[in-house]
């Protein structure tokens, strides 16, 4: 009688957003000797990365902030984050119109901080009173009506810049509202992964980092934007320490947007 084996792949699963911003943190976990043989890595949109956090299906991952209010016993474990200080570039607000004269929002479904942060500036920055609706992959976004804008984050920002007469940027108009820089996302873990699991993860980070031009150089292709327009991006647009005023605009938000979830 044969009794066959069947491989499993032991690694920690791992949640990571697969977008321009990560690519430092991706080439990391993906290249850095020690965590290709700790982690198994899934890409995901943020709001996918805090469901399988919830969910149990992974054990780490790289979730947005907003999602910390929906995780039980969770744990922030690393010194990095995907930040911004004064302008993100890929966190938007697109319209046709000032923003004055909009009506509705369309919100985008792939990150749950970024429409928690849009609802606040709206509702408390702006005091605008705005009836919201949601992206579907049908939604035609170059086509909104004029009295409607819409909320855009990640790369594909950098393809609706010049499609729309008018734009603001969340980290910029949160920068303005609360005079603190934003973390948009960060690295979280259930508490009962091991210290030296997250040791790796920590380094993987650090190392990966160090090597941002050879992980714009892998993933870059087919090539999205010029070499060095990347590079610009996450050089001026993305911070990735998670300081203390980056902590404080966490709680901050964090407060605020329970404030706006009880509507």
């Amino acid at each position: 009688i044969k009794t066959i084996f069947k491989m499993t792949d032991s690694r920690t699963k791992i949640s990571v957003v697969s977008y321009i911003n990560t690519w430092p943190f991706l080439y990391g976990i993906q290249h850095f000797e020690e965590a290709q043989k700790t982690f198994n890595p899934q890409l995901d949109y943020p709001a996918e990365c805090a469901r399988k956090i919830i969910s149990g299906e992974v054990s780490m991952g790289l979730i947005p902030v907003g999602g910390l209010l929906l995780v039980p016993n969770y744990s922030i474990i690393t010194d990095f984050c995907i930040g911004a200080s004064k302008h993100v570039c890929t966190v938007m607000i697109f319209s046709n119109s000032p923003l004055k004269k909009i009506k509705k929002l369309i919100l985008d479904y792939q990150s749950t901080t970024s429409v928690l942060l849009a609802r606040i500036l709206v509702e408390k920055y702006w005091k605008l009173n705005l009836e919201y609706d949601y992206l579907s992959t049908e939604t035609d976004v170059a086509a909104i009506a004029n009295d409607s804008a819409v909320l855009i984050i990640g790369d594909r920002c950098f393809d609706l810049q010049k499609k729309f007469s008018y734009s603001a940027d969340l980290a910029t108009a949160w920068n303005d509202f609360t005079g603190l820089p934003f973390a948009f996302a960060v690295w979280v873990a259930k508490r009962d992964v091991p210290e030296n699991i997250i040791g790796v993860l920590q380094k993987s980070l650090k190392w990966g980092l160090s090597n941002t031009n050879a992980a714009i150089e892998k993933y870059n292709k087919p090539e999205r934007l010029e070499s060095t327009e990347i590079k610009s991006y996450l050089t001026n647009c993305i911070h990735f320490d998670l300081n203390a005023e980056r902590k404080k605009a966490i709680e901050k938000f964090l407060t605020l947007a329970q404030t706006i979830t009880k509507k």
